[in-house]
């Protein structure tokens, strides 16, 4: 369910651009957005900052496509959300003692802090680069190419480098699930 709500904004976008063009696919994706963000919230109780900051963001530029009719405002939603992503993961790199994706994941998976801080940085520098490329496929291509590259072509390399890093975890990843059956066994 997460994951829907997470990808139906995007979907709703692609299959509204296909049938009806940038500005109504621009306001199907802000209302699925919303409508995300509040089944979220009834779901877990609470709202996602993440969620919001998105939301805000969408609502923000798009609104700003819907009145002045110019989409170059909803092509900069990409970056600007993920510059932030990059942003935020960067900054904890060098403050406090625990970087956002040890945070966001050391509930659920348990690895040493030097690869916490590896893997931190390099999604940090994967989302500034995200960011960049997404302006420059918005300015130099057409509005389509950008539309399809935005939705499976960000995809792609984000699932592409997300695979990448498995053999990093793999092995902590392992020791920690052989550690866990070792301790239940024993009880």
């Amino acid at each position: 369910m997460k994951l829907l709500l997470e990808a139906g904004p995007l979907l709703g976008f692609l299959l509204v651009y296909a049938a009806a063009g940038i500005y109504a696919a621009t306001a199907a994706m802000v209302l699925l957005s919303t409508l995300a963000v509040l089944i979220g919230r009834w779901r877990s109780g609470h709202y996602s900052r993440l969620s919001l900051f998105t939301l805000l963001v969408s609502a923000l530029l798009g609104g700003l496509t819907l009145t002045l009719r110019d989409p170059r405002f909803i092509q900069y939603k990409p970056t600007i959300v993920l510059g932030a992503f990059a942003l935020a993961l960067g900054a904890t790199q060098w403050t406090g003692r625990r970087v956002a994706l040890q945070t966001m994941f050391g509930a659920v998976l348990t690895l040493p802090e030097p690869l916490w801080r590896r893997l931190n940085l390099a999604w940090a520098l994967y989302f500034a680069a995200h960011a960049v490329i997404n302006i420059a496929v918005a300015h130099y291509c057409s509005l389509e190419t950008w539309v399809y590259f935005k939705v499976f072509g960000f995809g792609a390399l984000t699932a592409l480098f997300a695979v990448l890093h498995l053999p990093l975890i793999w092995g902590p990843l392992r020791a920690a699930v052989q550690a866990r059956r070792a301790a239940t066994a024993v009880r």
